[in-house]
């Protein structure tokens, strides 16, 4: 057997260099799962190790399979290292315990209009009664009032709670400690008074324009791009101009955001390959456009080259208005790499580029991988690649030169194999996460990919462009009437019966099995491949087999849920601790709150575990009390 396995990993050497990111990730994800901080020192000796040992294994050129096991372990080691540093790196006071009324000072760094009120985060804080060692670099507030004009790098004073961020809602459901921890948000809270601009403080700490982060000037820049949007249009149009445009949601209306998910655009709301290639490309075919005008710079300068370097500037500026999220940095690597070929006449879009740009993106910031938003991204991305590398071609309409119908039904083809693919590749995740699944995703997207790609995305260019000298009114309207339609089409969608099927959730070593198993079909080239469709069947009878608990407990106590016969919960309480129950539900497969009498005395929980330690869930027949410590342990982001 092992014979066997030698000879299809030399059969494949040239693919070797496209797992390095998936066996990096497998080391961040081994760090992450940990329960205790492990030791630097012995991680960074373990490093150095394998080093040595690979460039030993490359001397081996017989002993494939060993090969082979060195090359994974490097970049795995790497990664639980790459993990520790930047966990290191990131580390900043949380706040211990809750601060009714204190006196906040800080400087504005992000600021989201939502309804009747708004949420920023500040830097530089101080707080009142808490000392410097102990004060968070960074809080996130809501205010309901703002008094003057407050923007990004502005500095205000407000009144305000702050309690620490708030621990998971159920074992495996989303860490805010975590994701708040490696943004240096050490505090949350709310302003109990209206939020005030202080003149004094920022003509004392900020002397001049370059004082200012670049990050800082890019934030303002956002923020006010998005305020002309939302002033342009109205609403739902300019909020999801916004979203477009500068990655801002927290303006668009629930029901337009609920029917973009309902109906599988959830996409179009988050900034990705899609939009970074049609501006991009849009400004490539513009730039080469207006050189060729000229005669004598078409016939004697590089009018490609010099489109493709503009082309990695627009990419550049978009990732960073779009406000550098994963899919956008994948995005904009992806991009980079396609004209750095076009400037070395080369092709660049392989599987090898997708690698790149995982591999640059987790190395960096190695939390990024636990993020819903690149777990999606590059799944759907590697799908599409392997799908296009392997079979597409069989599908594409052998004659070239046929008339619009053709050309109608080859576009229309490639949308709906598209959707498709990146819909089944993107299913289980969205499914991990959401507990969502849309049913008519190809038939929204027909809609919405054309109008996207056509009138909303070159006129939220256009009019981006014509901003600073004030036309850009008329593109953006143009904007508006495709976004129009393609809300219109969402609720319509949502509207049909089982648009969106709500699906329970399952443990992540199920979908570790199902995106294993999907790498593997994606990555290899030979028939081997194909044995990773038995492992995708392995994780999912893993995530149809598993035993939820029997009961679930508010961390305080507050909220108690039983699973009846009929696998429904049945809460004691639908408004209290209303937020973790509609969670239970969602992660139950529930879309209602179903409430009952509960007669605590039946849970065999201490008053100390209940009160004290704060459980989670409880499964009757073991006996066995889970609390959110045992879950997350000592770790840095845990209080």
């Amino acid at each position: 057997m092992f014979k066997r396995i030698g000879e299809h990993l030399a059969q494949e050497y040239t693919q070797w260099p496209v797992w390095i990111p998936v066996f990096l990730g497998s080391g961040i994800a081994l760090y992450f799962s940990l329960h205790h901080e492990p030791d630097p020192v012995l991680s960074a000796f373990l490093l150095g190790l394998m080093g040595t040992l690979t460039l030993w294994a490359y001397s081996c050129e017989r002993r494939v399979l060993l090969s082979f096991c060195i090359f994974a372990l490097l970049p795995m080691i790497l990664g639980f290292n790459v993990a520790i540093w930047r966990t290191l790196y990131v580390a900043s006071p949380v706040l211990a315990e809750e601060l009714s009324s204190s006196d906040v000072v800080g400087r504005v760094v992000t600021i989201e209009p939502l309804k009747k009120k708004f949420r920023l985060v500040l830097e530089q804080v101080v707080v009142s009664g808490l000392s410097h060692e102990k004060t968070p670099d960074r809080i996130r507030l809501v205010a309901y009032k703002i008094v003057g004009d407050i923007t990004p790098g502005r500095w205000v004073r407000v009144r305000a709670v702050l309690t620490p961020p708030s621990r998971p809602v159920a074992p495996g459901a989303y860490d805010f400690e975590r994701a708040f921890y490696f943004k240096k948000i050490g505090a949350v809270g709310f302003a109990v008074s209206p939020l005030t601009y202080d003149p004094y403080l920022e003509m004392n700490r900020q002397k001049s324009w370059v004082s200012q982060s670049f990050s800082q000037h890019i934030e303002t820049l956002r923020y006010g791009v998005g305020n002309e949007l939302l002033a342009t249009l109205p609403s739902p149009q300019g909020s999801i101009a916004q979203a477009l445009i500068t990655g801002d949601r927290s303006s668009i209306p629930e029901d337009s955001y609920n029917a973009f998910r309902a109906s599988g655009l959830a996409h179009l709301l988050a900034i990705s390959g899609l939009h970074v290639g049609l501006v991009v490309g849009f400004l490539f075919f513009l730039t080469r456009f207006l050189l060729v005008l000229h005669p004598t710079i078409a016939m004697t300068w590089p009018t490609k080259k010099i489109a493709a370097v503009i082309g990695i500037i627009g990419a550049l500026f978009y990732m960073l208005l779009a406000g550098s999220t994963p899919p956008t940095v994948r995005s904009f690597f992806m991009m980079s790499l396609v004209f750095v070929g076009i400037l070395i006449d080369r092709q660049s879009i392989s599987m090898r580029a997708v690698s790149f740009a995982a591999f640059v993106i987790l190395l960096f910031s190695p939390e990024f991988l636990i993020s819903a938003s690149f777990q999606l991204s590059f799944a759907a991305v590697v799908a599409l690649i392997a799908f296009f590398e392997h079979y597409y071609k069989h599908l594409t309409l052998s004659a070239k030169d046929e008339g619009w119908v053709s050309r109608l039904i080859s576009y229309v083809l490639a949308i709906s194999v598209t959707t498709l693919v990146a819909g089944t590749a993107t299913a289980p995740l969205s499914i991990y996460h959401f507990n969502q699944y849309s049913t008519y995703g190809m038939l929204t997207n027909l809609i919405a990919i054309p109008l996207t790609a056509l009138l909303i995305m070159p006129m939220g260019f256009i009019g981006l462009l014509l901003m600073p000298i004030g036309l850009h009114v008329l593109p953006l309207k143009l904007m508006g009437v495709g976004i129009s339609w393609v809300d219109w089409a969402a609720k319509v969608v949502t509207s049909l019966p089982y648009s969106t099927l709500t699906i329970k959730s399952f443990s992540t070593e199920a979908m570790i099995l199902i995106t294993l198993g999907g790498v593997w079909f994606c990555f290899w080239h030979t028939r081997w491949r194909l044995y990773g469709i038995p492992l995708m069947g392995i994780g999912v009878l893993w995530a149809t087999l598993e035993v939820p608990p029997d009961y679930l407990i508010e961390e305080r106590g507050r909220l108690i849920a039983e699973r009846k016969e009929d696998g429904y919960l049945y809460l004691s309480s639908a408004r209290t601790a209303k937020f973790v129950g509609e969670n239970w539900c969602r992660m139950n497969g529930q879309k209602e709150i179903i409430t009952a009498d509960m007669v605590e005395k039946a849970i065999d929980v201490t008053e100390e575990d209940l009160r004290t330690k704060g459980c989670h869930a409880y499964w009757r027949a073991s006996g066995k009390v889970l609390t959110v410590k045992d879950v997350q342990g000592n770790r840095p982001w845990t209080r």
